[in-house]
């Protein structure tokens, strides 16, 4: 596990990591009604508030900026937003892991 590199995966590693952020995604949607509640609220604000973008997807900040006590408002309900969707992720993936893990006892009959 000490030569993984995340960022230098092999093609099929890459389909593969996709293919899990799938199930877990689905899977987040069909058992946690919030999940969709928490996506909606985090598009919304970012449609509402482009800037949130600088901050979501990685973008350098080129300029200095003074945020309206509005904009800080919308930029922590969305960081709280995007919090509870990846809490409600990372639940489901520890969840799919166990699911599969008993699935794999059960087929080697242990």
């Amino acid at each position: 596990m000490r030569d993984f590199n995340h960022l230098n995966m092999s093609l099929w590693q890459n389909a593969f990591s996709d293919e899990v952020d799938e199930r877990v995604r689905e899977a987040a949607k069909k058992h946690c009604p919030e999940y969709s509640r928490f996506m909606k609220e985090a598009d919304e604000l970012l449609e509402a508030y482009p800037f949130i973008s600088i901050f979501d997807e990685y973008d350098s900040i080129t300029e200095g900026r003074t945020f309206s006590r509005e904009e800080l408002k919308a930029l922590s309900d969305f960081l709280y937003a995007e919090d509870n969707q990846e809490y409600v992720e990372r639940m489901e993936l520890y969840f799919l892991g166990m699911r599969d893990a008993i699935a794999l006892l059960s087929f080697l009959e242990v």
